[in-house]
Parts: structure tokens; C-alpha cells; sequence
């Protein structure tokens, strides 16, 4: 091993805080940029069969980030990996452009390191970048030019025991304050899928129409990403059906595709698309699915609630499925990638997606305004069952019984007055024509009272003071079960 430490550059410890716990303040979205440097190289290459593996180990508070990309020289990582903010990618092709991601792992552990080289014939090239030794900042007789040499090293390793070309990130010593999250396999497994380019699941029932409505020269890379040596690389989490908040199911049922033309209308700005259900409610928190979501390069910019400020009711963005894709390298990511840098070109992205989003909101109202209406009936539906029970029930007379039906008759004409049948279940269609049936046929003649043994006095008595809390009481329901109470009672 060859230490070739001279790097001949100078930094000091303020600017390595501000550009990594000064931006990822999320322990999950250094997989995001180390990822994301993975797919441009692999991409710009045009290497179809691009893969990343991920390596956890928690005991040792260590993760691995290797990919099989076309790695770099000794020279390239002096050039690329020690200079902070100086990158040599291209804006509108690369999906990282300001050369500070890579250093993001020093929020969160104590050092980073890469290790890669370009070719079976070369030596591998090291670059640890480490705050275990900078722990004495405030030194006043410490210069900042030494400051590098605490920080970075890079070395060049005789062992070649290394794939031929390849790229791996290691951090080393993860703090106990995001090990929680950066070695959870199932949070790193959920955040890959929803955020990196990874493929859609294949029961996802569009997925041959996703990849249609791109240009051809602008189709979304996905990468192979293992994690832990398991066999089946993780995929984007839609499937064929999505669960709801109230523990419902929904299914996808069509797809419509957006498109929205750039400023000068030479090109498509974004293409997306939208997997309309029967938006029965809110989709389950934690499905890494629910909301518009925004995707530039295949890798999604914020999260759920990237385009809440479109909607007049955000509540409607838990409600829908979809993914925009930005194409125009003018509308650019901020540096926290929580949204987009103001300026003409996303005003008019959000202009253009403004009346589709205003489309989905009217679908979920119109969704919501059946799911109540079907309510509505269904409550009506069981208020005419208990109307008819309790005239049934012989606990009321002859007189009071009909009269009952036919206010109950009445009260079945005006739900059919102000329910409309269309969109209606079709057990509350069958519950409405049997209640029905069996109102229009009731006869009240040789109803038995309920409690034998009384006299045709006592009877009597009985059925008018249940005639009263029938007239009096709102809910048949409510008025039968205090009849049964007094029932009890004469029964004792």
C-alpha cells in the first residue's frame, strides 16, 4: 500500500458541516446519492446491466455501497472525489451535478471511504475521507492548510484482489443516532424502493404503458440494487391492488398519461402518468406509493407531498397515485432535492399539471360524494328494516302498526326521491326492493302481544304507552329497545 497523500487542497471543518448535516438531514438519503452517482456513471457508459449491491452490518455500524461501474483512475479520484463542490457533471444529463453528495455520509458516521479502480490492470485507488482525527478543532495553533490531512486521505492499494472495474463507498462507524434508520434493512429496503431507480414490480398493471409515454433516447434507467446478497433486487412498490387507510382495499382500474410541453413547446418538459382507483378514501400511511410524486433521472425529488401546494385540498394527494417525470434540464432540484429551483420553467410545469390535478380532486369528490350518498341509503335502508320490525313486533295496535307503515312507506318514497340508484351497490338496491316488499304487504291483523299471561287490559295499556314512545322517540330502533326493557319487566 502506497500512501500518496498530497491533495493540495485546503479546507476547514465549517464548510464540511455545512455540506453534509447542513443539507441531509434525512440518514436514509445518503443511499440516494451514492446510488445516484452509481447511475450516472453506469448510464453514461451505457451499461444495460447496471447493479448496485448493499452491504449491512450492523454490529459493526458499517454499510457498503458497490456498484459494477466503470470505476476511476488514480487521477480521476484525485480529480473527482477530493475537491468539495467542484464536479465535473454535466447540468440537464447527470442527475448530481454540485459535487457535495458524496460526502454526505460524514453527517452520520465517522468516516467515509471509496475504493474503485477502471481497469483488471490497474491498482486499486483509496480516498478516506474521516473526522475521527479532527476532533481537536479548536486548536488555535493548528493551520488551516492542515486541516486536508486531518480530513482525507488517498492511498493506492498493491491488492488486486478487487473486481476489474468497480465503485464502493464504505461508511465506517455509523452514529448511534441514525444507525436506527441507515441499518434498518426494512427502512433502507422501503426507502430504495421508493426513491431510487429501481424497475416497477411486475404486477404492476401498467407497467408496459409507464414505459411507453417516454421519448426513446429519454427512457427512465433502473439499476439491479441487492441488498444483502438476497437474490431478488428491489422494485418499486406499486402493485395491483393499494391498501387504504381504514384497512379497505382499492384496485388500479386505468392509466392516464400527462405530458407537458416545454416553453417553447419543442419538447416535452415531463411525461407522467396517473393510475386511477375507485378513490375510496386515503391510501395507508407508510405505502411508499400514495401522492403525485415527482421523479428527475428515474430518482424522486421530495416525497409524498412534493406537489401538495397544487391541491386546493392536500388530502386529496393521499387519495391518488402518479408520477411526474421531469425532462427539461432547465427545471433543476434544489439543493436539499426537496423540490425544484424557482423560475419560468417550473412555473409553467405547475401551470400544466395545475387542471390535472384539479381532474383528480374532482374524482375524489365525486368518489366521496357516492360513498356518502350509498351511506345515506344504507342508514335509510336499515331505519325502514327497524320501522317494520317494530310495526311487526305486535307490540303496537293494529292502528298504530299501519300508520307506522305507512309512514315508513312515505319515508321510503323520498330516499328514492333523493338518492339517486346510479352507483349504488347492489346489495342496498336488493335490501331497498325487499323492505319495500314488505312494507306494501304488511297486514297488521293477529299480531300477537310479545308477553303472554297479561289480561286484554293490561295489553292495552301497554300498547298505547308504546304508541307514544313510537310517535315520540326519533329512531325506531331506540323506541323498540325501550319497549323491551318494559317487556322484561312485565315479564318478571
Amino acid at each position: 500500500m502506497q500512501d500518496v497523500t498530497d491533495t493540495g487542497v485546503s479546507v476547514g471543518p465549517s464548510i464540511l458541516g455545512l455540506v453534509t448535516s447542513g443539507i441531509f438531514d434525512d440518514p436514509l438519503a445518503i443511499y440516494r446519492e451514492y446510488i445516484q452517482n452509481a447511475v450516472d456513471e453506469l448510464s453514461r457508459q451505457n451499461e444495460v446491466d447496471g447493479q448496485v449491491e448493499i452491504t449491512i452490518d450492523q454490529r459493526q455500524r458499517r454499510v457498503s455501497i458497490c456498484d459494477n461501474g466503470p470505476g476511476l483512475t488514480y487521477q480521476e479520484c484525485l480529480e473527482d472525489l477530493v475537491p468539495i463542490s467542484q464536479s465535473k457533471k454535466f447540468l440537464g444529463r447527470d442527475r448530481g451535478f454540485r459535487g457535495i453528495g458524496r460526502l454526505a455520509g460524514l453527517a452520520f458516521a465517522e468516516s467515509v471511504t471509496f475504493l474503485t479502480r477502471a481497469s483488471a490492470h490497474t491498482p486499486v485507488t483509496r480516498v478516506a475521507w474521516s473526522k475521527a482525527e479532527h476532533q481537536n478543532r479548536s486548536n488555535p495553533m493548528r493551520s488551516k492548510e492542515s486541516d486536508v490531512h486531518d480530513w482525507v486521505r488517498v492511498e493506492v492499494l498493491d491488492d488486486f484482489d478487487y473486481p476489474e472495474h468497480f465503485f464502493r463507498v464504505d461508511l465506517e462507524k455509523i452514529s448511534r443516532h441514525a444507525a436506527g434508520a441507515l441499518l434498518n434493512r426494512e427502512a433502507v429496503r422501503g426507502f430504495i424502493a421508493e426513491t431510487c431507480p429501481v424497475p416497477l414490480a411486475p404486477d404492476f398493471p401498467f407497467c408496459n404503458e409507464v414505459w411507453e409515454i417516454f421519448p426513446p433516447q429519454q427512457a427512465p434507467y433502473s439499476l439491479q440494487i441487492t441488498l444483502d446478497g438476497e437474490d431478488q433486487p428491489i422494485m418499486r412498490q406499486y402493485g395491483s391492488a393499494i391498501a387504504l387507510a381504514d384497512k379497505k382495499e382499492d384496485r388500479f382500474y386505468e392509466i392516464e398519461v400527462v405530458r407537458v410541453p416545454s416553453i417553447d413547446d419543442k419538447e416535452d418538459a415531463a411525461v407522467g402518468w396517473i393510475a386511477h382507483s375507485s378513490y375510496l378514501g386515503a391510501i395507508q400511511k407508510g405505502s411508499r406509493v400514495r401522492g403525485l410524486r415527482a421523479r428527475l433521472g428515474n430518482i424522486q425529488v421530495g416525497d409524498e407531498r412534493v406537489f401538495d401546494h397544487l391541491f386546493e385540498e392536500e388530502r386529496f394527494n393521499r387519495w391518488c397515485v402518479g408520477e411526474v417525470h421531469v425532462l427539461d434540464s432547465r427545471i433543476v432540484p434544489n439543493g436539499r432535492r426537496d423540490y425544484f429551483e424557482r423560475g419560468p420553467h417550473l412555473r409553467n410545469l405547475e401551470n400544466h399539471l395545475a387542471p390535472i390535478i384539479s381532474r383528480i380532486a374532482s374524482r375524489c369528490r365525486a368518489a366521496s360524494t357516492a360513498r356518502n350518498r350509498e351511506k345515506r341509503l344504507v342508514s335509510a335502508i336499515g331505519d325502514l328494516e327497524d320501522m317494520y320490525e317494530l310495526a311487526a313486533s305486535g307490540c303496537l295496535t293494529s292502528d298504530a302498526a299501519s300508520a307506522f307503515v305507512e309512514k315508513a312507506l312515505q319515508q321510503l318514497a323520498k330516499t328514492y326521491h333523493e338518492l339517486d340508484s346510479s352507483g349504488i351497490e347492489k346489495g342496498s338496491i336488493q335490501r331497498v326492493c325487499a323492505i319495500e316488499e314488505k312494507l306494501r304487504t304488511f297486514t297488521p291483523n293477529g299480531k300477537r302481544f310479545p308477553v303472554s299471561g297479561l289480561s286484554r287490559l293490561e295489553e292495552d295499556a301497554y300498547r298505547r304507552v308504546f304508541r307514544a314512545i313510537a310517535e315520540l322517540v326519533p329512531s325506531a330502533r331506540s323506541a323498540k329497545e325501550i319497549m323491551d326493557s318494559a317487556l322484561r319487566y312485565a315479564k318478571s
